[in-house]
């Protein structure tokens, strides 16, 4: 229960330090997006591309594993192409980053 509870504080945490990031994080997004706008994004993707960007940004977490981590959401939980725009948006912010 102890472990359950530290992971869910954690992911609070997330998510309340994107909250308060989300205007810097879509601006790094937008050149990368191509004809896509912020708001023709589906939400589940948005934030994926938005925790994948916040990692990269603010933690010392390999790159690829950001990737890896983020594709298997999009899997998971986004629309039938979420896998690969996700990767493809995350790739190449990846050598900006």
């Amino acid at each position: 229960k102890k472990i359950r509870n530290e992971r869910r504080a954690q992911a609070l945490e997330t998510f309340d330090a994107i909250c308060l990031k989300k205007g810097e994080l879509d601006e790094i997004l937008k050149p990368y997006l191509k004809e896509k706008d912020l708001e023709r994004i589906g939400v589940v993707e948005l934030a994926i591309l938005r925790l994948g960007v916040d990692e990269m940004k603010f933690t010392g977490t390999d790159k690829a594993v950001i990737i890896n981590e983020a594709i298997e959401l999009a899997k998971e939980l986004g629309g039938d192409s979420a896998p690969k725009f996700i990767n493809g948006v995350l790739d190449a912010l990846k050598g900006e980053m």
